[in-house]
């Protein structure tokens, strides 16, 4: 069943030996001798890892920026309550990685859209307010603190901020 998994997957001594990997490890990395040090069998994983860490970790192998993206879990081998080796579990995750990007990508292009149409907004919304100004002279007391509010819900809506329109 460990041979047969999609999933690259390796098992190392509490050295860094490498003691077993499975085909898929095999199909990325190439085959490795069993006993050699993970640090010189797959220096860009080792490099990327800590084998005392088992939260996920994510590694990027090889020099294609869109692929190679590799979330690593390091679970404990045990036996009894001795450690004998940690085993690590490869899943690509480059589709994600690669989706994560274009979304930011696109996300900025909105709030360069946002800010524009923000600052466009600025020239019609003084022009109302120099309306509103005008308006002020033959209002109330009680007409004038309206115009006011308005005017400044107004330019307080429309300005733009560091993370777009404010709303």
């Amino acid at each position: 069943m460990f041979r047969t998994l999609r999933d690259p997957v390796a098992v190392v001594d509490p050295e860094g030996r490498l003691l077993d990997t499975n085909d898929a490890y095999d199909e990325l990395f190439g085959p490795v001798e069993v006993g050699a040090a993970l640090t010189a069998a797959c220096p860009d994983l080792a490099a990327g890892i800590d084998l005392d860490d088992t939260d996920a970790q994510t590694v990027h192998l090889g020099d294609d920026p869109d692929a190679g993206h590799y979330s690593v879990t390091v679970s404990p081998v045990e036996v009894g309550s001795r450690v004998r080796g940690r085993s690590l579990v490869l899943r690509d995750v480059s589709d994600l990685t690669a989706a994560t990007r274009q979304l930011r990508r696109q996300n900025e292009q909105l709030d360069e859209i946002a800010y524009s149409a923000a600052h466009n907004l600025r020239n019609p919304l003084g022009v109302i307010g120099g309306y509103a100004d005008v308006l002020e002279t033959h209002l109330d007391a009680e007409g004038r603190r309206s115009t006011r509010g308005s005017r400044r819900t107004a330019w307080r809506r429309y300005t733009p901020t560091a993370s777009g329109w404010r709303r």
